[in-house]
């Protein structure tokens, strides 16, 4: 997803600035950790969005008041990541000047090039289970669990558990 999100910003001009939502705030360190070498290279500043109420602390994360400061100087390029947990009124500042990295679709991109690299065999195992695993997992809360129609092929407990590995590994 690393090298998805820097294919995006490569060749960018000093000035511009592009943000990546979707992430959790551990998966955009993750992302963040793997691009910093190549970003680096390239003149492109890794960030972190964090609200002034949260206690994140390391250079690698700015309120929405710096990310605003960094635009406004267009003296680097800037790639930002919006933590999906985060809720900040000035952040709609952030979304009409910073130009979009939608990270559902880096995400799919990711998970289709997994995809497409498996063992014919392996793929087969996959599309057999996908259908049962997602009428399970589409992020439904605990308490919705027990109204989930059963699935005919695996208990309901094993195939969630094990979707939701498979995916996270995806991820």
């Amino acid at each position: 997803m690393a090298v998805a999100i820097m294919k995006r910003l490569r060749g960018t001009s000093p000035g511009h600035c592009a943000r990546v939502d979707f992430f959790d705030r551990q998966r955009a360190n993750e992302l963040c950790d793997a691009m910093e070498q190549e970003a680096q290279a390239n003149g492109i500043a890794l960030y972190i969005l964090t609200s002034s109420t949260h206690a994140h602390t390391g250079q690698r994360y700015i309120t929405t008041d710096h990310a605003i400061e960094l635009r406004n100087r267009k003296s680097e390029q800037l790639c930002l990541f919006i933590p999906s947990d985060l809720v900040d009124a000035a952040f709609s500042s952030l979304a009409n000047s910073f130009a979009p990295i939608d990270g559902g679709d880096i995400q799919r991109e990711a998970i289709q090039q997994l995809y497409s690299s498996l063992t014919p065999d392996a793929q087969s195992a996959v599309r057999s289970v996908l259908p049962c695993s997602k009428r399970h997992c589409m992020y439904r809360s605990k308490a919705n669990l027990h109204s989930m129609p059963r699935c005919r092929t695996r208990p309901r407990a094993a195939t969630c558990t094990n979707w939701h590995r498979f995916y996270g590994r995806l991820a």
